[in-house]
């Protein structure tokens, strides 16, 4: 039987690899890899943090990813801005207003919703809190949702992902006539604290299965005996 230190292990060790794979994919794109960028990229990976004891991802990249990848301050005369690199790897150009300033920082369920692949032949995207979820065509769609065509969300195994999933969301913008500034971060007020246990009853297995997205759910079965573990463990708030 999973013991609830053993899944909190579990689950670390899985953020841990998946932080790593992100940051040594990204070395071929030839630009810095910003922390920000990082926390986008993990979606509610980075709100399971939080939880398990790293309310900072800096301190859980320089923690447990000792010897694979290391933080590094960028920014010019300010040298201000934190990004990941594999341990050891040369870093790039400093880092210019420029570049800083094309890449739009998009909230993270947006971000997501372009970029987890598709489980449904349509995916339809709530506009209040970009949540979105995957339905077969002949399904009615939600009100007060827009559908997210199947040809602007990104494949899993796609060449330069960042940028492909930059483009599509802009094609996304323009197709249905929508401004950018809706969608960043800067402008809109999190909703984040909606998809995770407010009540102080909140168990381990409420935080599993706020955490993760519907892929990693319909991969993972776990025992009756690790789910009544989990019903009994009180979140650590």
């Amino acid at each position: 039987m999973a013991t609830p230190a053993a899944v909190k292990d579990a689950e670390l060790k899985r953020i841990t690899d998946r932080i790593g794979e992100l940051c040594e994919a990204h070395q071929g794109q030839g630009t810095p890899y910003l922390l920000s960028r990082l926390g986008l990229d993990l979606g509610k990976d980075a709100i399971t943090l939080k939880y398990l004891g790293y309310p900072k991802l800096a301190q859980f990249v320089t923690e447990r990813l000792v010897g694979r990848c290391e933080l590094r301050l960028l920014g010019g005369r300010h040298n201000n801005i934190y990004a990941i690199f594999p341990t050891g790897a040369p870093s790039p150009t400093p880092l210019t207003p420029s570049f800083l300033a094309k890449r739009p920082r998009y909230h993270y369920r947006f971000w997501a919703a372009f970029s987890v692949p598709a489980l449904g032949e349509r995916r339809d995207l709530n506009l209040l809190d970009f949540t979105f979820r995957d339905a077969a065509a002949s399904e009615p769609a939600p009100p007060g949702t827009l559908p997210i065509e199947p040809d602007v969300i990104a494949p899993d195994n796609v060449a330069d992902r960042d940028n492909t999933i930059h483009t599509n969301i802009d094609r996304w913008l323009e197709r249905h006539g929508l401004e950018r500034s809706k969608f960043l971060v800067s402008e809109k007020v999190s909703h984040s604290s909606n998809l995770l246990p407010s009540d102080a009853s909140a168990t381990l297995l409420d935080l599993l299965l706020t955490s993760l997205d519907n892929r990693q759910l319909q991969r993972i079965s776990l025992p009756l005996d690790v789910i009544s573990s989990l019903l009994r463990t009180r979140a650590q708030r």
